[in-house]
């Protein structure tokens, strides 16, 4: 790109006549005009197109480079003073042994910095957790071997329980809990893994609190609506029909399960029902493998079963219900970077 020039004739004196008539139109007045016009002409392109072309600072228009000093890698700055400014501050950092901001590339660098900088970036990543129930996707940050850790949701209690003859509070049962696994998996920087974490289950049973019924239409209840549901299972998937699923917290399961297909087994438990004690419950909800069953109290953890609801017999014997039964919590996948190298050693 170059100045713009001036294109605009400008001995429009001498073009006059020598003998300029006022009945050929040269009055006083344009006569005039003809002598400032090449004055006002120069005084248009010097205001209004040379000096903003000198002192244009963007990239490609600038002052600096229409007279030859474009934007130079390295030098901040796009007019010649501040690109010396610019080159004056990294000689003077030069000569104190100091490597200006911003100047070295990856190219500078050895394989073995910069294996060792995408190591440490990877493990930046430390660890991710999923504990809200849903459907996700993690891309593997690097190569390394990852820990997986994943707990089918828990189911929630209910307030179904042995009604005894003598009046008084008695704890309905609670929710067990999901199935837990962990294992390792080498990946690769860009392997995609889908998940699913398991949904925690609401109570069936459909009570509402306080609410007063025969112990007759108590008992007819449950027998004529289902008293437990299951919670949601947790899956992890890493393509090629390989797959770990997490089964959800089943009260009327023995236990609640882990499914290994095409990957190496690591730890699996199953999910922990609530213990007895005859007739009489010992706990409120099942503890999981990762995170405390529902109380009265508390609400459950990762994998945990939900609370009982909690009832009163009174001396006519009527039942009342009052607390409801508790969600299961959802099921929780976690995924930590341990490391590694190409040779998966």
């Amino acid at each position: 790109m170059e100045f713009t020039r001036i294109r605009d004739k400008l001995d429009n004196v001498s073009a006059l006549p020598d003998t300029p008539k006022a009945i050929d139109g040269y009055t006083p007045s344009v006569i005039k005009a003809e002598f400032d016009k090449a004055a006002l002409t120069l005084q248009r392109y010097i205001n209004e197109i040379l000096l903003c072309q000198l002192e244009g600072s963007v990239e490609g228009t600038s002052g600096a480079e229409l007279i030859g000093s474009a934007k130079i890698d390295g030098l901040s700055g796009s007019t010649v003073h501040r690109q010396l400014c610019s080159l004056r501050d990294n000689l003077a950092l030069a000569a104190n042994a100091a490597i200006p901001d911003g100047v070295l590339s990856r190219e500078k660098l050895s394989p073995a910095l910069l294996g060792e900088l995408d190591r440490l970036s990877a493990l930046s990543f430390r660890s991710k957790c999923y504990s809200t129930a849903g459907e996700y996707r993690f891309i593997a940050p690097a190569d390394g071997l990852y820990r997986f850790m994943a707990v089918g949701a828990g189911s929630a209690g209910t307030h179904y329980a042995d009604l005894p003859d003598s009046f008084g509070f008695i704890e309905a049962r609670g929710g067990a809990s999901g199935g837990f696994c962990r294992f390792d998996m080498w990946l690769s920087k860009g392997d995609q893994v889908d998940l699913v974490v398991g949904d925690g289950s609401s109570s069936v049973d459909g009570f509402r609190l306080d609410q007063v019924m025969s112990r007759q239409q108590y008992l007819e209840h449950f027998a004529l609506n289902e008293t437990y549901t299951s919670g949601g299972y947790t899956q992890i998937s890493f393509g090629n029909s390989r797959a770990v699923i997490c089964y959800g917290g089943d009260c009327r399961r023995e236990r609640s399960g882990v499914e290994f297909t095409g990957v190496e087994k690591g730890i699996s438990l199953s999910g922990h029902r609530h213990e007895w004690e005859g007739d009489r419950i010992l706990s409120c909800g099942a503890d999981s493998a990762v995170g405390n069953g529902g109380t009265g109290d508390l609400e459950p953890g990762a994998g945990g079963g939900g609370a009982g609801g909690s009832l009163y017999i009174d001396s006519d014997g009527s039942v009342i219900i009052k607390r409801l039964a508790s969600k299961g919590a959802d099921g929780m996948i976690t995924i930590e970077y341990l490391g590694g190298n190409d040779d998966q050693g």
